[in-house]
């Protein structure tokens, strides 16, 4: 197209390199200061010579569209897969419901060619696995299928981050060695290719968590996976829920978004919906006690070495979840000793953690199930027990939020600054 009005995107075709995609992204002027990076690429385990066009082409499609309906633009592509087109449709009233705010029903998709490929001969499951919680239990859920794992690269490890990386896919390497799995690997920018923090400064006080968590979480990963899958013959994709029904707040990766994904020759299940987080890591220690294997949790998404740093708020609610299940944290990738249970309760007592909507749910989860405990693999556990017991998460959060305003005014400033002024404020955030 000649010209590209403030508010439009346009992606060009997928150019590919064997197992790599890479789409230019014509940006228009409003809508520029929240990419990075206006190219998208992703590389795979798998040769993508004969997956068609339209496939190719969801990975961006899924990462942008929403950003496109938030600001109310038009996102312009030439090709692209009916299916998941009309699967877009149905995201995006979601989305419009969760965050009235927003205002998701803006925007516009216009696609000049909706093809309808031919579906693969479709027979596998496969799962998102990070090493986490989460994905681990959908994956002893669903043992019996040998799902193959697929785990992303640049969802919260960045892609230059080689070595943490090279950490954390020892770790599933070893887990996937243990039970028999076979193992993927997608990389991609599909994350760093946004500005977090502008898009933390523009809609942050309408989500419950980030951009990424409130919006792309569910949508951005299970697109991003669509080539290999249909170069792979997957017929469903497993995507381990990060909530239960008990969680009434909106959040990226839910059963009203993910349920509805589909394209060619794939659909998406969201998996583990009725279980609590607790629920999960009793369900992972069991199966481990059972099968006498080892299994290595990933909590950590704040340790760039791609290990565990057994510090931040993840990691030491993970550790208290092991303990309330009857297990030692030790043998699950955790560093514990006599003081880890007074760093978490002076963490908590003095706000150190940003807590939200959702820790706060699962806190007063792992508060209830320890009230019903007696004895824990550490005594220290047993003072904090008796500590958790008599706390208002509520007020945590109250506190955690106040010790935090800096950091909030900072992006209410950089909501409001020029862009060159936004540039250096960005790197107080």
């Amino acid at each position: 197209m000649d010209t590209l009005g403030p508010n439009e995107i346009q992606l060009e075709s997928a150019d590919r390199d064997g197992s790599r995609i890479e789409i230019n992204i014509n940006v228009g002027s409003e809508i520029d200061p929240f990419f990075e990076e206006t190219t998208f690429w992703a590389e795979y385990d798998a040769d993508l010579s004969s997956v068609p066009e339209g496939i190719l082409m969801i990975p961006a499609v899924a990462n942008i569209a929403p950003l496109v309906w938030a600001l109310d633009g038009r996102l312009y592509v030439d090709t692209l897969d009916t299916t998941f087109a009309d699967t877009l449709s149905e995201v995006q009233c979601t989305l419009a419901d969760f965050y009235p705010e927003i205002g998701f029903n803006g925007g516009e998709l216009v696609i000049a060619n909706r093809t309808r490929e031919k579906d693969p001969q479709t027979t596998d499951a496969a799962c998102l696995f990070s090493g986490g919680v989460d994905s681990i239990a959908t994956h002893v859920r669903h043992l019996d299928r040998s799902p193959c794992l697929i785990s992303i690269h640049g969802a919260d490890v960045r892609p230059e981050n080689v070595d943490g990386w090279n950490r954390v896919k020892q770790d599933i390497e070893r887990y996937c060695n243990r039970h028999d799995a076979s193992y993927s690997v997608a990389q991609s920018n599909f994350r760093s290719q946004f500005d977090g923090v502008l898009l933390m400064a523009e809609f942050g006080k309408d989500i419950v968590a980030n951009w990424w968590g409130g919006v792309q979480h569910g949508l951005g990963l299970t697109g991003l996976c669509a080539p290999f899958c249909y170069s792979q013959g997957i017929e469903e994709l497993l995507i381990a829920s990060t909530h239960t029904e008990g969680f009434d707040q909106p959040w990226g990766s839910h059963p009203d978004i993910d349920n509805r994904i589909t394209w060619s020759g794939t659909s998406v299940s969201h998996d583990g919906y009725e279980l609590t987080r607790q629920d999960k890591v009793e369900l992972i220690a069991d199966h481990a006690q059972a099968e006498d294997k080892n299994i290595h949790i990933r909590s950590c998404y704040r340790s760039e070495a791609g290990d565990n740093c057994s510090r931040c708020e993840k990691c030491c609610r993970t550790i208290v979840g092991l303990e309330i299940a009857g297990v030692d944290p030790r043998k699950y990738g955790f560093d514990v000793s006599d003081e880890t249970f007074t760093h978490i309760q002076k963490s908590l007592e003095n706000g150190d953690w940003s807590i939200g909507y959702d820790e706060v749910f699962m806190w007063e989860n792992l508060q209830q199930q320890a009230s019903e405990v007696t004895n824990f693999p550490d005594s220290g556990m047993e003072t904090f027990a008796n500590w958790l017991e008599h706390q208002e998460f509520s007020q945590i959060r109250k506190r955690a939020s106040a010790s935090h305003l800096y950091e909030d005014r900072l992006l209410f400033l950089v909501r409001l600054a020029p862009n060159p002024i936004y540039k250096r404020l960005r790197t107080f955030v």
